[in-house]
């Protein structure tokens, strides 16, 4: 049974979790992920995920916590039919140490959407990944 956080304070209930499984149908909207690595630290936040096939509000804030001379970046990494995982494309927080990016976007895929999470890195001016750290919401 996977493990879902939920945010605003609401909780699912354990016979709703027996009743329809792990799924995105059963969630609770909105549901959220989060993680911190070293000098970089994101946050997702997925609304409307109302079933595999639906189109998701996807809320991402991507933060650079270090003054390094590097960058972050982040991405929304999701589950589709068969347990394959996609990666979605990275979007960047070039900004410098202390700013916060936020974005939103929409995410649909036409071999559902099982599971979401997110992904935060930090690179080097050459795009080298350094660190990075996943969560799942």
């Amino acid at each position: 049974m996977a493990y879902r956080k939920y945010v605003g304070g609401f909780a699912l209930s354990l016979a709703l979790v027996l009743s329809f499984g792990s799924s995105p149908a059963a969630a609770v909207s909105p549901v959220a992920a989060g993680c911190t690595t070293e000098g970089a630290s994101g946050y997702l936040q997925i609304d409307n995920w109302t079933n595999p096939g639906a189109k998701i509000k996807v809320h991402m804030e991507i933060t650079d916590s270090r003054k390094d001379g590097h960058h972050v970046q982040m991405r929304l990494v999701t589950k589709r039919h068969g347990d394959v995982t996609h990666y979605w494309p990275w979007r960047m927080n070039a900004g410098g140490h202390g700013e916060t990016v936020v974005v939103r976007t929409t995410a649909k895929d036409d071999r559902g959407i099982f599971e979401a999470g997110m992904q935060i890195a930090r690179f080097d001016k050459k795009n080298k990944q350094l660190n990075s750290c996943s969560d799942w919401a």
